[in-house]
């Protein structure tokens, strides 16, 4: 993570060399995941049951 907030700082971009790619997000697209163990693209909206939620709110 350090290294990820000093490439931005630094440039603006926060991918640097080696890690896993920190693309823009997009509504409905994969999200970065920050955890400890495993630094990785993950599908927020499955991860989170979006659309069970949204599902009850209708």
């Amino acid at each position: 993570m350090i290294a990820y907030w000093t490439a931005f700082i630094r440039t603006g971009d926060p991918n640097t060399a080696g890690s896993p790619r920190w693309d823009s997000f997009a509504h409905g697209g994969p999200v970065l995941s920050l955890a400890p163990d495993a630094v990785r693209p993950v599908d927020h909206g499955a991860d989170h049951r979006c659309d069970f939620w949204a599902h009850l709110r209708s």
